[in-house]
């Protein structure tokens, strides 16, 4: 490839470009535009932050996640050599998002013989739509090699035509959260999968196999989307005692870890962390999301207190509903009408708004009917958003976040009952 020397060889090409014939200046001027048009093509499929989207979630704790990665079901499908589908579900907090970031980045990642392409699906606008995550999978495809292009009526023969061309080698598509996929492409998105599953030939072996992971919450609507087409899907279903056991141990390696940050943040004494320790560690219905909101409220408790050895948890919330509601409060008692804004317009907006496009809303919002006013300063909206809403949201690469889907649920069950309320 000639890359951006111009349509003509330089320099030390010339005598050997005088020497060429017509013939072969068109193949040359001809192989520079299909190189172009093939960079443009790749170009306009970048149409979503899909990188920054990955990157929001945290990383994996070590040790954990392995009720998934030592899964035999999870083995058979990563060492199989054939095209495969695999559906991982799971209840809301229990690391579905961390697990695909750390699949992704880490356990997929220390192959080289794998293409690993992926998409975080999210209840947005930017983020909940099959199209822009059939373009996302794409751009990362091409972005590994020169691929070649081929004409399809669709993207998702775009993609598999993509996938087994000699040249794509051996591709790994993540999906994650394919409950917050919008329903009609949630549902056309698995019959893709079921279909592409069916097909699939055990055994056979080729250079150019294409393999798909995703994950979910375990809705029945989702099982039944899959069980129209298939009689037995392959899946890991994080549920019964032997795989919340699992999960409650790794949860435990989490807390050990946070206690002693938490210990180390604060200049806690021993006995303090270990008393803490104890305290959460004999806690039941433990999750992930649970534990972040949990560590959070205990730094607030201790940080306002002369005498965090005597400070008791009991009061802890016990389930992410309950620390929602705490967190809920909080803020009311702050400034409850300036919370309740802010959180209807990070609810309502149909994608993460900026710091800036925040103010312009707040703006709005607060302006009177007679005046329009988008006079507030983003600056000091960034610098005061978190203090107002707490763990409701968080910022990242300057646009603002709700801290889970369950949030947003909880938001919305309480304006609905509010407004229940007010009626009656």
């Amino acid at each position: 490839m000639h890359g951006s020397r111009g349509p003509f060889p330089q320099d030390a090409d010339n005598e050997r470009f005088v020497r060429q014939t017509p013939g072969e200046i068109t193949y040359y001027q001809k192989e520079r535009y299909q190189n172009d048009k093939a960079r443009e093509c790749h170009r306009l499929f970048k149409i979503s932050e899909y990188e920054s989207q990955k990157n929001i979630n945290p990383d994996r704790a070590a040790g954990t996640c392995r009720w998934a990665l030592e899964h035999p079901r999870f083995r058979e499908w990563y060492d199989n050599l054939y095209d495969d589908l695999l559906w991982i579900s799971a209840d809301p907090g229990c690391g579905k998002s961390v697990l695909s970031k750390s699949l992704i980045d880490r356990d997929l990642s220390k192959s080289q013989v794998h293409t690993v392409c992926y998409f975080f699906f999210k209840d947005n606008k930017s983020q909940d739509v099959l199209a822009i995550a059939l373009c996302a999978l794409i751009h990362q495809l091409f972005s590994t090699g020169d691929m070649i292009l081929r004409e399809a009526d669709e993207l998702w023969r775009n993609l598999l035509d993509a996938c087994r061309s000699v040249k794509a080698g051996k591709t790994i598509c993540v999906l994650d959260a394919l409950d917050e996929c919008r329903d009609n492409d949630r549902k056309r998105l698995i019959t893709m999968l079921t279909t592409f599953y069916t097909n699939c030939t055990p055994g056979a072996s080729s250079s150019g196999s294409l393999k798909f992971l995703v994950t979910s919450r375990a809705y029945e609507v989702i099982q039944d989307h899959f069980s129209e087409n298939l009689q037995s899907l392959p899946s890991i279903r994080l549920s019964g005692e032997e795989e919340n056991d699992r999960i409650r141990h790794e949860i435990d390696l989490v807390i050990e870890q946070k206690v002693d940050k938490l210990a180390s943040d604060l200049k806690l004494a021993a006995g303090t962390k270990d008393k803490l320790k104890h305290q959460l560690l004999a806690m039941e219905h433990r999750t992930y999301l649970w534990l972040h909101l949990a560590i959070e409220e205990i730094r607030e408790i201790y940080k306002e207190s002369f005498r965090p050895h005597s400070e008791s948890i009991q009061s802890l919330p016990t389930t992410v509903e309950a620390a929602y509601e705490k967190i809920l409060e909080r803020g009311a008692i702050r400034s409850k009408d300036k919370v309740y804004r802010i959180l209807r317009i990070v609810v309502g907006a149909r994608r993460p708004l900026s710091i800036a496009e925040m103010a312009v809303a707040l703006g709005v919002e607060t302006s009177p009917p007679s005046e329009l006013k988008l006079d507030i300063d983003e600056n000091y909206i960034a610098a005061h958003l978190p203090q107002w809403c707490g763990l409701f949201i968080f910022i990242n690469h300057s646009r603002i976040y709700l801290i889970h889907q369950t949030a947003k649920e909880f938001l919305i069950r309480e304006a609905t009952v509010a407004a229940a309320n007010n009626q009656g």
